[in-house]
């Protein structure tokens, strides 16, 4: 089996996974009483992190990608989302939050993956937000 034929092996195999967790973490999210709007906007956000952006460059399970917000939201999310902004960027921020404490409780990520990806949220999220600014200022040259 060549590199591209294993590469498209495991994308299918942690989609399968990744269908479950999603059904799992709805869910879970039912038991909060927030509601089904609320709910499906997490659950898609959630979806596109872990269906599109983790299977992109390579196949990344759900558990390797609680180390992964920064690159997700600080470059790929501003070039690729066409409905990125500073407000979904903060919904993002609140999906992941939610859906890596989910992991957490259910065993998939440890104590200390939960609290890096926090701090790394608390830290970053200013200049993720001002990217997106930036990014969507067509007289700005950083991008």
């Amino acid at each position: 089996m060549n590199e591209f034929d294993q590469y498209e092996k495991d994308c299918k195999h942690i989609r399968k996974e990744n269908k479950k967790l999603l059904a799992d973490f709805e869910k879970e999210l039912n038991k909060s009483k927030k509601s089904s709007k609320t709910i499906k906007k997490h659950v898609m956000n959630i979806d596109m992190y872990l269906n599109n952006f983790l299977l992109y460059y390579d196949a990344k399970s759900a558990a390797k990608g609680v180390t992964e917000i920064g690159d997700y939201l600080g470059d790929f999310f501003i070039r690729k989302c066409m409905w990125s902004s500073p407000e979904q960027t903060k919904q993002n921020v609140t999906s992941f939050r939610k859906f890596y404490a989910y992991m957490n409780s259910i065993g998939k990520v440890t104590d200390e993956e939960l609290k890096q990806m926090q701090f790394e949220i608390k830290t970053f999220l200013p200049e993720w937000v001002e990217a997106i600014r930036a990014y969507n200022d067509y007289d700005e040259d950083e991008w």
